[in-house]
């Protein structure tokens, strides 16, 4: 049985997903990418809603920009399953960083909590991204934080393809 099949759907108060990615050549890395995803859908709150912020510097100019998007109750806790199928909340997804020979060199943090957990993971990696069982699973949800905020510009190696 999965973390998701034992969830019952219960309203969603105070989820909060917070990623993390700093990266460049080895001695000087840079912050690249903020996405902060936050929700709270209460019955009797009048301010229930939800909305993803993504912060990131852009590849062509080095300018800084955010987009910021409303999401439903239904993408929220569409997002949320994909981090349940990573491990959230009964575990650290198993993922690490992948080695290779490039000097690039990436950080990845990556939070999810809600009114009743709270998990992250740290994961330092090089231009390769990172691997592991769980690796799919994570990238999928990342991917999906991306396509729910309307941001194409990320880096394909730390974050996935695309296609998920």
């Amino acid at each position: 049985m999965t973390a998701a099949s034992r969830r019952q759907p219960s309203p969603l108060a105070g989820l909060e997903v917070v990623v993390l990615h700093a990266g460049g050549v080895t001695g000087h890395a840079h912050p690249q990418v903020l996405v902060r995803l936050e929700a709270s859908f209460l019955p009797q709150w009048p301010y229930s809603g939800a909305n993803v912020s993504v912060v990131a510097r852009s590849r062509d100019e080095g300018n800084w920009g955010e987009t910021r998007t409303e999401l439903t109750e239904e993408e929220v806790r569409a997002v949320l399953g994909l981090f349940e199928v990573a491990g959230f909340p009964d575990r650290e997804p198993r993922v690490n960083g992948a080695l290779d020979t490039t000097r690039v060199f990436n950080r990845l943090w990556i939070m999810v909590s809600d009114s009743d957990s709270r998990w992250q993971v740290d994961i330092h990696m090089q231009g390769s991204g990172f691997e592991g069982p769980d690796s799919p699973a994570l990238r999928a949800a990342l991917e999906r934080l991306f396509a729910l905020a309307n941001h194409h510009e990320y880096d394909r190696s730390v974050f996935g393809d695309g296609d998920g």
